[in-house]
């Protein structure tokens, strides 16, 4: 009705709308980017089942009141608010969306909002919450306790760069049917806790980046994390500079394929038990360790490979106090690069294949082979 209405900046539905049915709202104001002000009046939308792309790219907008929006039928809200980057305060009806079946984008981009309730939604129909927060930069309070998680397959990116979150209470969602969970939490900079104790991760295939510069985590318990069908851990504590330990003794790793940069940049880590990590099927470590600056010691004696590894690249850059390394199964099928200058000019490392020396002596020239 008034997309692309680039120079419009108020809108005001008079009472004449009132009497109007209006039949759909998709993409109503999409792309009015000087739009400051709408006043919906008491505007009848009783037949619509869609509110996709609403308001999507009003950049301009910094207050939305759909408090007299009958939402009850309302099927889908994808992308409602998508890219309201002004967008301040919304204002909901006090009505239960209960054919509700698709939010994914829905507040994705809308970097100044600071709150949101959304204690009134009903979300048992929803299968994804694909994006749903994602660049929420400014959300520092947020009420989804009543959310209804038993149908969901995909939370890619739900909280990704919510930088305003100090804290998550997740222990209400049902994860029964959770395939997907890429980058989850990824760029929450300043959130402190999560509680995940009610997640079952038996179905995620992929936990690339789950909590990927999550740079004030300090401590993490994932005990009940079921990683039997994962097969890519890429990135997945990059970037925890706050971690100080991390227990993962309860991780089946036996289908990963895939570990690069998995503690790249954890620089608290003073310690790590990987003993019963399976590391048959993986075929990429890249940067696996690099800038774990507290670790003093790694052993990697259990990590045993179907054939030898081929990228395993920089691997320990950046471990300027390691000293201690067991990497005595490994084998390479290539010269790899393992260390730069930070690491400490001394040391012992426990290899078993001549090859494997003859190919990284030259990196560490004063330590011990033993």
């Amino acid at each position: 009705m008034f997309s692309f209405c680039k120079d419009m900046k108020e809108i005001y539905f008079s009472t004449q709308f009132n009497n109007i049915e209006i039949k759909s709202i998709y993409q109503m104001f999409h792309s009015c980017i000087a739009l400051t002000s709408i006043d919906f009046g008491n505007v009848n939308i009783k037949s619509v089942t869609t509110l996709e792309y609403m308001f999507n790219n009003c950049y301009s907008l910094k207050k939305i009141n759909i408090s007299n929006f009958d939402i009850s039928k309302i099927t889908s809200m994808k992308g409602m608010f998508l890219s309201c980057k002004e967008l301040e305060y919304i204002e909901f009806p006090n009505i239960k969306t209960k054919e509700l079946k698709n939010i994914e984008d829905m507040f994705c981009g809308c970097s100044s909002l600071q709150s949101l309730d959304l204690s009134n939604f009903d979300t048992k129909q929803i299968t994804s919450f694909y994006n749903l927060f994602n660049g929420c930069n400014s959300l520092a309070s947020l009420n989804i306790s009543n959310f209804d998680t038993s149908n969901v397959i995909s939370m890619d990116y739900m909280f990704n760069d919510c930088f305003f979150l100090t804290s998550l209470d997740l222990s209400n969602f049902d994860t029964s049917k959770l395939e997907r969970m890429v980058n989850i939490f990824s760029g929450c900079s300043n959130l402190k806790s999560i509680n995940l104790s009610s997640f079952k991760t038996n179905k995620v295939s992929f936990f690339n980046a789950i909590f990927r510069d999550c740079i004030s985590l300090i401590s993490l318990d994932l005990s009940n994390f079921n990683t039997a069908n994962v097969v890519n851990m890429d990135r997945m504590f990059s970037g925890c500079s706050s971690l100080i330990s991390i227990d993962l003794s309860s991780f089946d790793t036996s289908n990963v394929q895939q570990m690069s940069n998995l503690f790249s940049g954890c620089s608290s880590l003073t310690s790590l038990n990987l003993s019963n990590f399976n590391t048959q099927k993986v075929s990429t470590m890249t940067y696996m360790f690099n800038g774990c600056s507290s670790l003093t010691s790694i052993d990697l004696s259990n990590f045993k490979f179907n054939s030898p590894i081929f990228l395993v690249n920089y691997m320990f850059y950046g471990c300027s106090k390691l000293t201690y390394i067991d990497i005595s199964n490994f084998s390479f099928s290539s010269d790899p690069t393992l260390f730069d200058s930070d690491i400490p000019s001394k040391g012992l490392i426990k290899v078993k294949d001549e090859s494997v020396q003859n190919k990284i002596k030259s990196q560490i020239k004063n330590w011990i082979f033993i």
